[in-house]
């Protein structure tokens, strides 16, 4: 892996397949997070608008919402559960939260300062600190 980590852009959904993509911040804390984990992050979603958002049945103030917080990305690493995933990306300091959907739809990262943070499976609040 080349220094600084490697990031895949995987078709969005919700942009008609097109690749995810995300912000400038984002994208050197998930290329940071990678680093730490000597993998490739693939991202399966990224910024959205509020059409996009609400045909994947996105919160109504995701972070994923490109007039407002826009700071999210749903990533996968190939190999990895959502819950390996997920618990890597809590420990990485990378991501003020982090949720584990357990539908089938991965790990959910974000920036956001505000609010409950910290570790979530299906966005109930876990007690995990990071070490």
């Amino acid at each position: 892996m080349m220094p600084g980590g490697s990031i895949e852009f995987m078709p969005q959904r919700s942009a008609g397949g097109d690749p995810a993509a995300v912000t400038p911040t984002m994208q050197s804390h998930l290329l940071d997070f990678s680093e730490k984990e000597s993998t490739t992050v693939q991202v399966t979603s990224g910024l959205r608008t509020p059409e996009q958002n609400e045909a994947v049945g996105g919160a109504p103030n995701s972070s994923h919402l490109t007039t407002g917080v826009d700071q999210a990305a749903d990533i996968a690493i190939q190999g990895r559960s959502p819950a390996e995933t997920a618990n890597a990306a809590h420990e990485s300091g990378e991501f003020s939260r982090v949720n584990e959907y357990t539908d089938g739809r991965g790990v959910h990262v974000d920036l956001r300062r505000t609010g409950i943070q910290g570790r979530f499976i299906d966005w109930v609040h876990q007690a995990i600190p990071r070490r």
